[in-house]
């Protein structure tokens, strides 16, 4: 999914995040540690090691969105995997700014219209 993001960054540069950096780490832990750790969860392999990566998320999140103050990139790469973590998992309480984020992005309709509770592909 962050292919077709960053095409549609290429033709949308209002989706460009606010910091390049933190936008980069998030996006390479959602699509690797992250990942790992969530198919490891789903497929019997225990919570420790997702635990582990979203407590490395929360830390990292020091704004309303993942990286900047708008949302961006980062945000369409990461959000809808946290959602369904979060979802379907946990995301532990002690995770406060990630609990926070992903409270912000459920109150808005542009992203509760676009996840379904019913139907996805975790890998």
């Amino acid at each position: 999914s962050s292919v077709c993001v960053e095409r549609v960054a290429a033709m949308a540069p209002s989706l460009a995040p606010d910091d390049a950096a933190a936008a980069a780490w998030a996006i390479s832990h959602c699509d690797g540690a992250l990942a790992s750790a969530g198919k490891a969860a789903v497929t019997g392999g225990g919570s420790a090691a997702l635990d582990d990566a979203l407590r490395a998320m929360d830390w990292r999140i020091c704004h309303e969105y993942l990286a900047g103050a708008s949302f961006s990139t980062a945000d369409a790469v990461c959000l809808p995997f946290l959602w369904r973590v979060r979802l379907e998992l946990s995301v532990p309480a002690e995770c406060a700014a990630l609990n926070k984020y992903l409270d912000h992005a459920l109150s808005h309709p542009s992203f509760s219209r676009t996840v379904s509770e019913s139907w996805w592909w975790w890998w």
